[in-house]
């Protein structure tokens, strides 16, 4: 089984409405990490308001999700090309990542645009850093 990728339902539209409908675009984006405990699945319909299936997870020294900074557009993708740094607060087990426009940690609004579950949690402890860099593809599938 492998890593799962999905673009959210409110995250496609919100890239329609932005490209082909004149919407105002997020200025910026972030990184927020999803918690192994009680993670039973993401979906295409989660929204940063309502998502059953996992719980956010912010035992990190960061005072707020840190900004994902892409570089430009390449091949159809963008990356952040130097790792955003999370330095945990505990000992901590992590599924996975998301996408929002929202700095504040625990935040239950802004956009949710893209969900990474690992095929695996990851275990961290208390003081042990996660450098993250991230991947957004426009190709079928994201």
């Amino acid at each position: 089984m492998a890593d799962t990728k999905i673009a959210t339902d409110e995250g496609r539209d919100h890239i329609l409405d932005v490209v082909f409908d004149n919407s105002t675009q997020s200025a910026n984006w972030y990184i927020g990490l999803i918690n192994n405990s009680g993670f039973t699945a993401v979906s295409t319909t989660d929204t940063m308001a309502s998502h059953p299936g996992w719980t956010e997870l912010t035992n990190y020294d960061e005072g707020t999700r840190p900004e994902w900074n892409p570089d430009a557009a390449s091949s159809q993708s963008m990356t952040n090309s130097t790792g955003r740094t999370f330095t945990f607060s505990a000992t901590v087990s992590c599924k996975g990542y998301f996408l929002t426009d929202k700095s504040a940690k625990g935040a239950t609004s802004g956009t949710l645009t893209t969900l990474v579950a690992w095929e695996s949690a990851r275990a961290y402890d208390d003081d042990e850093q996660l450098s993250l860099k991230h991947t957004e593809r426009s190709t079928d599938g994201n």
